[in-house]
């Protein structure tokens, strides 16, 4: 009888961990997108204004990866690759690490600041109100009203978080208790059998 119950357990657990991937596949969580993009004012990003607009949208703070300068091919931090079409407005970019955000600077005033739902490696930027994973970025104009080439392309990556310890607690309690009530069902089936 307490193999017929372990089977039982063990399809439970499958049609449920089923039912979950089905969930995040259909409802897009899976899927890469824009969160949140908009042009801040300002000659140069600014890491403390980037996290006030970020803490505005209720999304965490980020920390500087790298940075890709046009003018004179130089990387400050890890390097990855830029490509820019013709018109030096648009183009792509890849790395081999995690980016929530970037940052797309042209020679305005202002820059556009663009965040991913998923860390990405790889993605699309312009200067010219593109079209990013499925959402329509800003366009970035200069003061004579033009839109500019690319100036430089900004990576960053969302601070992780350290649990407060009221958090451990509560998650130590909770494998606890869930360890109890496992050991106390296999002593019932083992004292019925």
């Amino acid at each position: 009888m307490a193999g017929v119950a372990e089977d039982h357990g063990m399809m439970m657990w499958l049609r449920l961990s089923i039912f979950i991937l089905l969930v995040f596949y259909f409802t897009g969580a899976a899927r890469a997108a824009v969160t949140f993009s908009t042009l801040i004012p300002g000659n140069n990003e600014d890491l403390g204004t980037i996290n006030s607009v970020l803490a505005a949208e209720s999304l965490g703070p980020i920390e500087y990866l790298s940075k890709y300068d046009v003018d004179d091919g130089t990387f400050d931090g890890q390097t990855f690759t830029v490509n820019l079409d013709a018109d030096g407005k648009s183009g792509t970019w890849s790395t081999s690490f995690d980016v929530d955000a970037i940052v797309i600077k042209g020679g305005a005033k202002e820059y556009l600041l663009v965040v991913f739902d998923t860390p990405q490696t790889s993605g699309n930027w312009c200067t010219n109100g593109c079209d990013i994973m499925g959402t329509t970025v800003d366009e970035i104009l200069n003061g004579g009203g033009k839109n500019p080439g690319l100036s430089h392309i900004t990576l960053f990556g969302f601070v992780a978080a350290v649990p407060e310890p009221s958090t451990w607690i509560m998650m130590l309690t909770g494998f606890a208790f869930t360890g109890f009530a496992c050991r106390r069902r296999q002593r019932v089936e083992t004292s019925l059998a």
